[in-house]
């Protein structure tokens, strides 16, 4: 009788350890990448602004001063922005929603009869309680980005008084080798 060949597979702790590291590292990315993304628009949204916060504190104004004035007027030029383009965005949809009651009234005009009676019978008109769970949807998510957006100001307005502390601490954790590098990147992007 043939004796059958078994075949062995051994997968060594480190491996397991590899594995498991990966994943971990992509878990942590999966629930941290909103907060990444913001602290990263933030840092350049404060590299943007530190020339003004430098114009303006070279003329004797304390370093919060010119910090919180220029990210305020950035914060009301953009909430304007929007007021300004809000009120043409919502006649913009309202002539839209009447383009498209006249286009669903010039398609049952011209459908056959039984298409026309099948979409009739099939369709429903809207009530409040197909709509809630989509506008409750739709406030949480303009509110959400409000906190966002409020977060990422204060953010810069921190990023911006603390540039020198803030800059020293991520300079540390920099390799030594890499450091007249780092500087030399960091005065560039000035």
């Amino acid at each position: 009788m043939a004796e059958v060949a078994r075949t062995e597979l051994r997968i060594p702790w480190a491996t397991i350890f590899k594995v498991l590291a990966a994943f971990f590292i992509w878990y942590l990315w999966f629930m941290l990448w909103q907060i990444v993304t913001l602290l990263l628009v933030a840092i350049i949204v404060a590299v943007g602004l530190a020339p003004a916060v430098r114009w303006l504190e070279a003329r004797r104004w304390p370093r919060w001063a010119p910090a919180a004035t220029v990210v305020l007027l950035l914060v009301g030029t953009l909430v304007g922005f929007l007021v300004v383009t809000g009120a043409q965005l919502g006649e913009q949809a309202q002539n839209v929603g009447q383009r498209a009651g006249e286009l669903e009234a010039e398609i049952l005009r011209r459908a056959p009869k039984p298409i026309v009676d099948l979409v009739r019978d099939a369709g429903s008109k809207p009530d409040a309680s197909m709509i809630a769970p989509y506008a409750r949807r739709l406030g949480r998510a303009v509110l959400g980005a409000m906190a966002v957006f409020v977060l990422a100001a204060i953010l810069v307005v921190y990023l911006l008084i603390e540039a020198a502390p803030t800059y020293d601490w991520v300079r540390g954790f920099v390799p030594a080798r890499h450091r007249t590098r780092f500087d030399r990147t960091s005065e560039e992007a000035r």
